[in-house]
């Protein structure tokens, strides 16, 4: 090979050298916007009873304890109402961007009463 030929190809091979850094260098700068922007999404979190539109329609006055168990589950928690039961389910919604504390984003209750027969 003439010295201009390697001298050509030195070049090709050195462009070609210098293209895959520039390359490799723009992949690890989208990597990294990527995983920076990921970061600042906001990560929904639930807790509780988790309604579906028909729970409410579920549940009839007269049901006992256990239809009502059955229909909905166990409640997040009970009390005694005015000589009588209650069940309270909860549910909550709450937002998280990054490190910022968690936003409440919704809330929802619902309270089924029980007469002091049970039902």
């Amino acid at each position: 090979m003439s010295d201009a030929n390697q001298s050509e190809q030195g070049t090709r091979t050195g462009t070609a050298v210098r293209l895959l850094r520039c390359h490799a260098q723009a992949v690890a700068i989208v990597i990294a916007a990527g995983l920076t922007l990921a970061a600042c999404a906001e990560t929904i979190t639930t807790h509780g009873h988790q309604f579906q539109d028909n729970d409410v329609q579920s549940v009839t006055p007269g049901m006992s304890q256990e239809q009502v168990k059955t229909a909905l589950g166990t409640p997040t928690t009970t009390a005694t109402v005015g000589g009588g039961a209650s069940y309270y389910y909860i549910s909550s919604t709450h937002g998280q961007t990054s490190f910022f504390k968690p936003v409440e984003k919704d809330r929802k209750v619902l309270a089924v009463y029980f007469s002091p027969m049970g039902s």
